[in-house]
This record gives C-alpha cells, structure tokens and sequence, in this order.
C-alpha cells in the first residue's frame, strides 16, 4: 500500500482517484477548482485537507490531474503548493496533458528538493476512468516508473513505458491530434451524408463495420452528444477547449521539430461544433 496524495478531482481525476482507493492505497486529497468531489472521496475513504502542500507532506506519490499548465505550476509552486511540502525522495506524477518541456523544467526545480517526477498522460475518456482500464504513456527514470508501476495498474490496462521525461507526453499529444483529426473526418462524412438524405445512424453503422473504422467511430454516441453538441451549444469550453488546446501543443511541439503537419494546421482552425449531424 502506497500513501498517495491526488490533485485535480474533475471529471477524470475523481473516478481515477476512486481506483486507487479501490486497490487499497491511503490517498490524501485536496480541493483545487471544486469541492464537491472531496466529499465523494472522504465518502470513499480518502483523507482531506486544506492544501497541496498538507497533501505532498502526507504522500509518497502525488499524482496532479489538473487542467493545464498554468494550473500545475499553480499547485505545485503557489503559495502552500506541493513543492513547500514535498519530501525528499517522494515522486510527483503528472497526469494532466502537458508540453513535455514543461515536464523538464518542473522536474528541475523538484529535483533541488531531492524529488523525482514522472509524466503520465491517460487516454480512455471518462468510462475508462471509471472502469480503471485507461490507457497511460509513462515518462521519465525507468527505475522510478517501476516502482510506481502498481499505481498505474491501479488506474489503468494498457500501460505504456516510453523513456525519458516528457516522451509520455509526446505520445499523448500525437494520440490526440490523430483523435480530433478522426472527429472532425467522421462529423464531416456524417454530415454530408445527412444532407444528401441518408440517415446519420446508417451512416455510423457502415463506418463501424467498414475501412472508415475508428475509435470515434465505435463511441460515436460520446463523440455526438459529448463533444460536437455540447461544443455547439456552449463553444469553445470542456471537452473541446481541451482537445483544440492540445492540438496546439502538438503543434508548437513540431514547430520546434521544424515538421510539418498540414492537416492538424487545418483542424485547428475548424469549427467542430459547425457540423450538421
């Protein structure tokens, strides 16, 4: 059993932390942007507290599930944030998507406090979360990763070691710039087909059984009423400001690269809620 501190209780971080809970860690949780999900935690039988710093001095493991990267350098250099409380040799795992520069200067600064960091980004979406079954790109010192590696399967099936720090983020951003770019091929198909009079759900039936399978195509369901109608109807928050947001990552990561990426240039200049579906 691990003692195991959680920040970033949202829609992913709260049933991820319930799994943790579920395979017998001591987790500590704190409150960052609601706290409504601490009290399902305490229900579930993980300690509060106030701050980040309270949940790093308690833990071994402090996993961070935030939005960004503004909000992870908020938690974990702010006032009372981990770093004020972090103990030597304790590990900082972060889950959210980041640029993998940014994984490299964090774990800097940690290190002058004798810390280690690991980047794990998940893919799965919310009923994987809930099931455990995410998938999960691990970054960072082998050893480390190891070490951690039953807190993972805590979490998630399909876990993949991918070296250095920052190359589990690499491999979450590609994922999800090949995700959006599914999308927006499949909103397109659905809608053109819509308006040459062929029933939609036909549509996504043939796709599903057809060359033009995808992930999307087989949750189409999630993709439709999730993501391109909530985006309609609120723009550019939730589900797809983060997709439209790590799509740009991906793409600040191959300007560095000096590579090319046409299409996902293209995406992201396009309106996923503009589809007629």
């Amino acid at each position: 059993m691990k003692k195991i501190g959680f920040i970033g209780l949202g829609i992913m971080g709260e049933p991820m932390a319930k799994r943790l809970i579920k395979a017998g860690n001591e987790l500590t949780v704190c409150g960052h942007r609601r706290k409504e999900p601490v009290e399902a935690l305490k229900a579930a039988g993980a300690a509060a507290v106030a701050t980040a710093r309270e949940v790093a001095a308690r833990s071994d493991v402090i996993i961070t599930m935030v939005r960004d990267e503004a909000q992870t350098d908020e938690v974990t250099f702010g006032k009372d944030g981990i770093f004020e409380g972090l103990k030597p040799g304790a590990t900082i795992i972060l889950m959210s998507t980041l640029q993998p520069a940014f994984c490299r200067r964090l774990a800097a600064r940690v290190a002058e406090k004798k810390g280690n960091v690991l980047d794990a980004p998940v893919s799965g979406a919310h009923m994987r979360a809930e099931a455990g079954t995410l998938s999960i790109f691990i970054g960072g010192d082998e050893k480390i990763a190891k070490e951690n590696w039953p807190v993972f399967e805590a979490m998630g099936q399909n876990l993949f070691y991918q070296g250095d720090l920052g190359k589990g983020q690499v491999v979450k951003l590609i994922n999800n710039l090949v995700l959006l770019l599914n999308m927006q091929a499949a909103a397109e198909g659905v809608s053109l087909g819509k308006k040459a009079g062929v029933d939609p759900e036909r549509i996504v039936a043939i796709l599903k059984t057809s060359t033009g399978n995808s992930w999307v195509a087989q949750n189409w369901d999630h993709i439709r009423d999730d993501v391109i109608l909530e985006h309609r109807q609120h723009g550019f928050d939730g589900h797809t400001q983060l997709l439209y947001h790590e799509l740009g990552l991906a793409l600040e990561m191959a300007k560095d690269l000096k590579t090319r990426l046409p299409l996902s240039g293209l995406a992201s200049q396009n309106n996923l809620g503009g589809y007629d579906i």
